[in-house]
């Protein structure tokens, strides 16, 4: 009887997500990682030239310049982390620092994931496997890997297109605590 209700349950959770994935958007709703500062809303760069392909709706988040003041990123959702790199050193305005991000991956779905990209160096002490709940402190905002701009932190929901867990696509964000990023003029 428990394990007939836990695949019911299961069934339930793969049918609500796969309707969402089939409409682009994500079958959850997400807190945004870093928190603004009392009264405000978070902002978003428009136009950005590396969402492209699988990353089409990621959205970065503006920040304060991390070498200044870097802020703590929260957990979106409760999930269980997926991947985690945080030794790179090096960052820039320059194609050739796509592959030294630091990052965080964590499952929240099925085939459902959020990533955050350009975390400081070491700013974590998370491994593969570790579960996160919404609003814990994940990391913190830093300079690494490909940034246009280093004041963003790269926000990023996607579905797992495939069981190895290598090819994906990006999702429309459905935010919780925010009115929801305009992809109409992110896309522009």
């Amino acid at each position: 009887m428990i394990v007939e209700r836990a695949l019911n349950t299961l069934a339930y959770q793969q049918s609500i997500e796969r309707r969402w994935h089939e409409l682009g958007y994500s079958s959850l709703k997400y807190f945004v990682p870093i928190k603004p500062r009392e009264g405000e809303q978070p902002r978003y760069w428009q136009n950005n030239v590396t969402h492209v392909g699988p990353d089409n709706y990621a959205v970065d988040i503006v920040t304060p310049d991390p070498r200044k003041y870097s802020l703590p990123i929260i957990s979106s959702s409760d999930g269980v982390i997926a991947a985690v790199i945080t030794d790179s050193t090096i960052g820039g305005n320059n194609p050739i620092y796509a592959n030294h991000a630091n990052y965080i991956t964590v499952q929240t779905g099925i085939r459902e994931f959020f990533k955050v990209i350009h975390l400081a160096t070491n700013s974590t002490n998370l491994v593969p496997g570790d579960k996160v709940v919404a609003g814990q402190v994940i990391g913190c905002t830093g300079v690494s890997g490909y940034m246009m701009d280093r004041r963003h932190l790269h926000f990023m929901v996607g579905r797992w297109l495939d069981t190895r867990r290598v090819e994906y696509e990006s999702l429309r964000i459905r935010l919780k605590d925010f009115p929801n990023p305009n992809y109409n003029e992110l896309l522009q």
